[in-house]
């Protein structure tokens, strides 16, 4: 996982951390977008690259398109198959990343709070926002300032997951299965 996702994943799990070891999650396939800024500056995407078709480019959009997802962004499938997650992996691997999170507010749908990061050369604090908890869409924003190797950077991720349906199987039209992350 990258520092940011676990940042955001931190986030999302500490609240429960007092309650309970693991925590529901939903089975089936997962369709994400991504979108990263350093310094301003958007980070490129697949529709970047200059090796990748033109025809798989517009396959991608057409099927972000159908799922409802922003267009030009980072697509991802994932296929989860865990009915619970391990609250202390996560926080273990979080831990190893050099982040630590403060929920500020949690209403059960919608949680925000602040993150501190340390790892190598990189350091930063930041705010947090998961939005949709419990829902078929989930919105991560994570906006961060800080440093790299001393330099002064501003970071900011927003990651849309929707869920398409029970069924890993059963991928959109135009999408590939080596799409599928961990697979």
């Amino acid at each position: 996982m990258t520092f940011p996702a676990l940042a955001c994943l931190a986030i999302v799990l500490a609240p429960v951390l007092a309650h309970a070891q693991t925590v529901p999650a939903k089975p089936g396939l997962w369709a994400s977008a991504s979108q990263a800024v350093l310094n301003g500056k958007t980070l490129p995407t697949i529709f970047d690259i200059h090796g990748v078709p033109e025809a798989k480019k517009t396959q991608l959009r057409q099927a972000m398109a159908q799922a409802g997802l922003p267009a030009g962004w980072n697509p991802s499938l994932t296929c989860e198959t865990a009915t619970r997650i391990d609250l202390q992996t996560i926080l273990g691997q979080m831990k190893a990343e050099g982040c630590t999170p403060e929920v500020t507010s949690n209403s059960g749908s919608r949680i925000t709070g602040k993150v501190t990061c340390a790892s190598g050369p990189t350091t930063g604090t930041g705010t947090v926002e998961v939005s949709g908890i419990g829902s078929a869409q989930v919105t991560y924003v994570l906006n961060m300032t800080g440093t790299i190797s001393g330099a002064p950077m501003t970071y900011k991720a927003t990651t849309v997951s929707k869920f398409i349906g029970s069924d890993c199987s059963q991928l959109p039209p135009g999408v590939d299965a080596d799409m599928l992350s961990g697979q």
